[in-house]
């Protein structure tokens, strides 16, 4: 009997141990950028579609195709100019690595002002990422999420504006990416 419980003991034990490692961590900007470099994710996908809705309305699909000479994902939509659709090629970053090195510029680019600690969330576990961020500006707040896969690319993004005032939401959008060679 003694043994039979020592064996479930450790047995528990190995299985929390193994849960506990691919547990998701919080992180700080600097130490989240530390572990993405130091994990250096790497993708060999060179295919994506992306699945989106907005508002509660199902869009098309959109199809990537990964540029290794641009070092950058290609897709083309219609998009409406003036009552016209017109296809236009686009041009997408899905990697973590891009993410990751981009996030006060683009901060200082919006005009906010602070760190990216001040806006973002950072959580890694296992062979997965995410960033989530709440932005309130003086009329407005955004929030949102990005996930992204063991690769480093991004498989899942969430978006939503609501008005401070009337706490109505304004636009809410997902979006997740499925990838093949």
């Amino acid at each position: 009997m003694k043994k039979f419980l020592l064996l479930t003991a450790v047995a528990v034990f190995g299985a929390t141990t193994l849960v506990g490692c691919n547990a998701e961590k919080a992180y700080n900007y600097a130490d989240f950028k530390n572990v993405v470099e130091k994990n250096n994710p790497t993708f060999t996908s060179t295919k994506a579609v992306r699945s989106a809705e907005e508002d509660g309305k199902k869009l098309d699909d959109t199809d990537y195709t990964w540029d290794a000479t641009k070092k950058v994902w290609t897709y083309e939509e219609y998009e409406d100019f003036d009552g016209e659709m017109i296809l236009v090629t686009g041009y997408a970053n899905l990697d973590i690595k891009f993410y990751v090195k981009n996030i006060e510029q683009e901060l200082t680019f919006a005009g906010l002002t602070g760190k990216a600690d001040d806006y973002y969330k950072f959580y890694a576990g296992g062979s997965n990422y995410r960033m989530s961020f709440a932005i309130d500006l003086e009329k407005q707040k955004y929030e949102g999420e990005y996930k992204f896969n063991q690769e480093g690319l991004l498989t899942y993004s969430y978006a939503k504006t609501t008005e401070i005032a009337s706490k109505k939401v304004i636009n809410e959008r997902t979006e997740t990416y499925k990838y093949s060679k």
